[in-house]
């Protein structure tokens, strides 16, 4: 099959941009195996001002193992997801997939093959921005919508994927390109924002705000951190919000450095708990960041226009299932952290009632009431139980007795285990007589 090789904007990223039909399972090749991005700086024609224009790309890297099922590769899929909004710049792509197709032997791929890997090299085909992450994508085509206990389900079977953060305009690799020129010196801190801004609800009513710190010589030394009510129906953040300024030496706060891509990152996490917020610390919110600091060119006299730019991303916080009152009453409450989902870790003597959201009732076979002449059953949550008793016994209220008092003074020293078992069979024999 002939592949064309083909742009789309404004794909959803959530949807395939897939240009071939489905196949069956069986058919497809295996999904790269490295994907490998670095910064590089394309010289690019600006056909409206006349002047070459210097911009930020991705040089991207992945390889296949021709040991393995690629026999039937057609093409690729390669795809660009922008990850964060950012609207001081042009290239954020954010809410956009963005794909190109090619054909194995395409002229805008380069191929170099050690063994039986093969890597392939491409140059992404649009700018991206500083200050920005992007997720990016090579998917082996053709692709499959069957599932396979193998390869799992759809296309997502032949896809691998990663996330690749751009740095500040303060990198040497990318101070001279477009859109870094076009930051006046000494007004950077006006156009950051982090790499990475992660919202999320480890505990119960709690929200864990983690991002990337800025350059020291931006001047921002606390952040302006806000909640407010996220209305489903209206979809927006309304109410008056909860707010806090905060800086890395905040008592609430974590910080700490990770390497990604090769970089030292120092990282913040700030944690708000129901004790912040004084009241119902439940539901969606908005979550919203605002740098600032004494030194930065936020808002400053006379330019409006150089606000610092708001972060804000959407959390759910869950209720707390197994608080204020324990819903398992005789056992433990565990909150499970999914949706008010809880189970229970009943006491001795109860036994859950195993179902969504379950509470522990009397267990009326605990200790096995019959003894080890019979199996005890009950009707869950029933104070009541009858006894199966084995052959050689008898019931007599509520446990099993051997027949056959005859023998009974003769295993009276026999562990019970070995006095039920002579039981069982001389009652065995006796009945085999007496038919």
């Amino acid at each position: 099959m002939h592949i064309i090789t083909t742009l789309k904007h404004h794909t959803k990223p959530g949807e395939s941009c897939n240009p071939t039909d489905p196949v069956g399972w069986d058919e497809i090749p295996d999904k790269p195996d490295i994907l490998d991005p670095i910064i590089y700086t394309p010289v690019r024609y600006n056909s409206d001002t006349g002047q070459n224009e210097t911009h930020i790309g991705i040089h991207l890297k992945w390889t296949l193992d021709t040991s393995l099922e690629t026999e039937n590769i057609e093409g690729f899929e390669v795809s660009l997801v922008g990850l964060t909004y950012n609207p001081g710049y042009d290239y954020d792509y954010y809410g956009q997939k963005l794909c190109v197709f090619f054909n194995v032997s395409s002229a805008d791929l380069v191929a170099y093959r050690d063994g039986n890997i093969v890597s392939y090299y491409f140059d992404c085909y649009r700018p991206v921005s500083p200050y920005c992450e992007y997720s990016l994508s090579v998917r082996t085509l053709p692709t499959t919508d069957e599932y396979s206990p193998d390869k799992g389900t759809g296309p997502d079977s032949t896809i691998s994927t990663v996330r690749f953060p751009i740095p500040s305009c303060a990198d040497d690799r990318i101070i001279h390109t477009y859109e870094c020129n076009n930051v006046e010196e000494g007004e950077e801190a006006a156009h950051w924002t982090p790499q990475y801004y992660l919202v999320s609800s480890p505990n119960y009513h709690t929200i864990n705000l983690t991002f990337d710190l800025p350059d020291p010589d931006f001047g921002l030394t606390y952040f302006k951190v806000s909640l407010q009510n996220f209305g489903a129906t209206l979809g927006n953040c309304w109410g008056y919000p909860f707010f806090e300024e905060v800086s890395p030496m905040s008592e609430d706060t974590l910080v700490y450095t990770a390497v990604i891509n090769g970089y030292n990152t120092t990282f913040m996490t700030y944690i708000i708990t129901d004790e912040d917020v004084m009241g119902e610390f439940k539901g969606k919110y908005c979550v919203n960041m605002l740098p600032d600091g004494p030194d930065s060119p936020c808002g400053i006299e006379g330019h409006p226009d150089q606000q610092c730019l708001t972060n804000s991303d959407r959390v759910t916080v869950l209720d707390d299932p197994c608080n204020p009152e324990n819903p398992c009453k005789n056992g433990t409450c565990i909150g499970l952290m999914e949706k008010y989902h809880y189970t229970c870790d009943c006491h001795p003597g109860y036994v859950s009632t195993e179902e969504e959201n379950s509470t522990c009732v009397v267990n009326a076979c605990f200790g096995n009431p019959c003894g080890l002449g019979g199996v005890c059953n009950t009707e869950l949550s029933s104070e009541e139980y009858t006894c199966n008793c084995s052959v050689g016994y008898y019931e007599d209220q509520g446990t099993c007795k051997c027949m056959y008092y005859f023998f009974h003074h003769l295993f009276i020293s026999s562990p019970d285990e070995v006095l039920v078992k002579r039981c069982e069979k001389i009652g065995l024999l006796l009945w085999q007589l007496s038919r």
